[in-house]
C-alpha cells in the first residue's frame, strides 16, 4: 500500500489530493494521476469552485489508524465492495471521495462514448434516454465529472434556480432521474461527450449563466 498525496493551487485556492494506492486492489498510481489532472483541469475551468479535499473512502474512514487489514472494509465494518456508491461530494466540507475499490477496474474513460458514429443518437432514442445511457457508462473520468458537478450545483445553488426546476420538471414526467441534484450532474456528464442533446444543452446554458 502506498499513499499518493497531492496539493493543487488553483484560483488562490488549496486542494488536498490524497489516495491510499493498492494495485489490482484498490486504484494504482495511473487513476489516481488521471484524477489529480481532471481535477486540476476543472477547478480552473470553474474558478467559483472549491475542494477542499479529493481522496478515497480508506483514507476518509481510516486516516487515523491506516492499517492493510482496514483496506476493504470502511468504518461501519462493511466491506467498499458491497457498497453501491462509486463516489460522493460531501456539500458541507466541499469534498470528493472516491470508493478505492469499486473503482479499481474502470478505464479513464472510453472511447465508446467519444464515437462520432452516435452523434445523432440523441435524434434516434430521445434526450432523455440518452442522457441515462451514457451515464451508465461508469469511468474514472465520467465519476469524477459527475461529482465536480454536484459541487457546482451545490456551492452556486443552481438546483434552485427556476428555469433549471422548470426543465428537470420537463424531463423527468417519466421518473428518470432521481431528483434534480443528479438530473444537473448526469446532463454535465453526457455533455462533455454529446452538447448536441437539447437537454443537455439547456442545462449548461443555465450552468454557465452562473459561472461565466
Amino acid at each position: 500500500m502506498e499513499q499518493f498525496r497531492k496539493t493543487i493551487i488553483a484560483n488562490g485556492k488549496k486542494t488536498d489530493v490524497i489516495f491510499y494506492l493498492k494495485d489490482n486492489v484498490g486504484l494504482n498510481i495511473a487513476q489516481a494521476i488521471d484524477i489529480l489532472v481532471l481535477a486540476k483541469k476543472y477547478l480552473n475551468q470553474y474558478p467559483c469552485v472549491q475542494l477542499s479535499l479529493i481522496c478515497d473512502y480508506y483514507y476518509l474512514d481510516h486516516s487515523n489508524d491506516v492499517t492493510e487489514e482496514r483496506y476493504l472494509y470502511d468504518d461501519t465494518g462493511v466491506k467498499y465492495e458491497d457498497r453501491d456508491d462509486f463516489a460522493r461530494y460531501w456539500w458541507d466540507e466541499k469534498m470528493i471521495g472516491f470508493n478505492h475499490i469499486l473503482c479499481q477496474p474502470l478505464p479513464h474513460d472510453n472511447i465508446e462514448l467519444m464515437s462520432w458514429n452516435k452523434i445523432g443518437q440523441n435524434i434516434a432514442i430521445g434526450d432523455v434516454a440518452q442522457i441515462k445511457q451514457y451515464e451508465r457508462e461508469k469511468t474514472i473520468a465520467t465519476i469524477f465529472k459527475h461529482e465536480f458537478a454536484h459541487a457546482i450545483e451545490n456551492q452556486l445553488e443552481i438546483y434552485k434556480d427556476e428555469d433549471m426546476v422548470a426543465l428537470y420538471e420537463s424531463s423527468n414526467r417519466k421518473n428518470d432521474f432521481k431528483d434534480i441534484h443528479e438530473f444537473i450532474a448526469e446532463c454535465f456528464v453526457v455533455n462533455e461527450y454529446f452538447p448536441l442533446n437539447s437537454v443537455v444543452r439547456k442545462t449548461m446554458k443555465i450552468i454557465d449563466g452562473y459561472v461565466k
